[in-house]
């Protein structure tokens, strides 16, 4: 199924856009929509309340030379080069980030189109540049017989979008015209004959494009996930990850992030982990945790002081009559946890801690790692052992 937004999803999904575009992470965002239902002024007012530059170009109205600029020979190299046409050039003089609107994208020509590719998705024209917080919005009419449109069905072009079909409500269309001094006069006609009025803005279902996941968008979802904060994502998650990858797959991408959120170096410290995951079917969570526990060693140590003080300032710490609360318990609750985990989770956690610490830091951690088998530790590690190391147990199991 296809994304449909309203005028506050809409505003949601560009103030999403913008955030991870701060970032540096181009989200170029695709509104598809039929005529007159306010895709442009909509982007406009947004750019507007931000404090950004609103550059709209209508790709319908654009040669290459004129997105391009015009070549030259520069005097010193004797190289080819191409003047910034006047649109990008005063975009750029503004100090404000801006939002560049490529309207009308599928009445451009084709040519224009293959142009515009590496603009949507890195912000290049050519050898000119944007900045790395300019955001790129495109706007485009349905593919159908009430449109005469260039086909969009290059999936290179389209797979760089993430698509959303703007359907904003009577109900904010009344908001819009009150809050532009439309006359009652008109509003009061269209709430009495809406059908005959504005009539349907829905795009019917077999002229709807279906956005697909592929690695590209899967990665930016991926990173999308880490830039913005858990609200924004409950907030507007579903239909922006949706917009890029479709709603089958963007629905379980957002399942799988809730239950990550739950899930932490303090989960594992506090003991609460072990009703919450399977040990034997969930090994992409334990693999996300191992390195997680990785980084966390690597930054901050694995002194039980540090881990109590962890807990405590995540809040993970009950208050139990008569029991003193130490590292102690932390420590307990990660060997426990290293107990349970697959072997081969086990293996690598092992070459993620031998990646990071080196062989003597190892050692030192292991000692605290005690649930690891510790044939384990030196088969998998390629740690040299010293024979003199060998106890009476290893002797014993030498012999069987």
């Amino acid at each position: 199924m296809s994304v449909t937004a309203n005028r506050q999803d809409l505003t949601n999904l560009l103030d999403a856009v913008v955030k991870v575009g701060n970032e540096g992470l181009r989200v170029p965002l695709l509104i598809h929509g039929k005529h007159a239902v306010g895709k442009t002024e909509s982007v406009g007012q947004f750019a507007e309340s931000i404090g950004y530059n609103f550059v709209p170009l209508y790709l319908s109205m654009q040669d290459v030379s004129d997105l391009l600029g015009l070549p030259y020979k520069d005097t010193e190299t004797g190289a080819t080069c191409f003047a910034k046409p006047d649109w990008l050039a005063n975009a750029l003089l503004d100090p404000r980030p801006c939002i560049f609107f490529l309207d009308e994208i599928n009445r451009a020509q084709i040519y224009v189109l293959q142009c515009m590719l590496p603009f949507v998705l890195s912000g290049t024209l050519h050898t000119h540049k944007i900045r790395e917080n300019d955001i790129v919005v495109a706007a485009m009419n349905p593919e159908s017989e009430d449109y005469t449109v260039t086909s969009m069905a290059d999936a290179a072009l389209m797979s760089r979008f993430a698509h959303v079909y703007f359907e904003p409500t009577q109900a904010e269309w009344t908001t819009y015209c009150v809050q532009t001094k439309v006359h009652p006069a008109v509003m009061e006609v269209v709430a009495t004959n809406p059908t005959t009025t504005i009539g349907n803005i829905s795009v019917d279902t077999c002229d709807r494009y279906e956005a697909k996941p592929d690695r590209r968008n899967l990665w930016k979802i991926g990173k999308i996930m880490n830039i913005l904060e858990k609200p924004d994502v409950d907030k507007i998650g579903f239909k922006l990850f949706s917009a890029m990858v479709g709603t089958g797959i963007g629905g379980l991408l957002l399942t799988q992030y809730n239950s990550f959120q739950t899930l932490g170096i303090p989960n594992i410290l506090n003991g609460t982990i072990f009703p919450i995951i399977d040990f034997e079917s969930d090994l992409d969570k334990i693999n996300v945790l191992n390195e997680t526990l990785v980084e966390y060693f690597y930054t901050e140590g694995l002194e039980p002081d540090k881990l109590f003080m962890l807990l405590k300032e995540n809040g993970h710490l009950k208050k139990r009559a008569g029991k003193k609360k130490t590292g102690d318990e932390a420590i307990k609750n990660l060997q426990k946890y290293i107990s349970k985990i697959p072997a081969d989770s086990k293996w690598s956690l092992l070459r993620s801690l031998h990646y990071r610490f080196g062989d003597d830091r190892l050692k030192e951690l292991i000692t605290l790692l005690d649930k690891i088998d510790e044939n384990l530790i030196y088969d998998v590690v390629a740690i040299k052992r010293d024979p003199a190391e060998n106890t009476p147990e290893d002797e014993d199991d030498n012999e069987s």
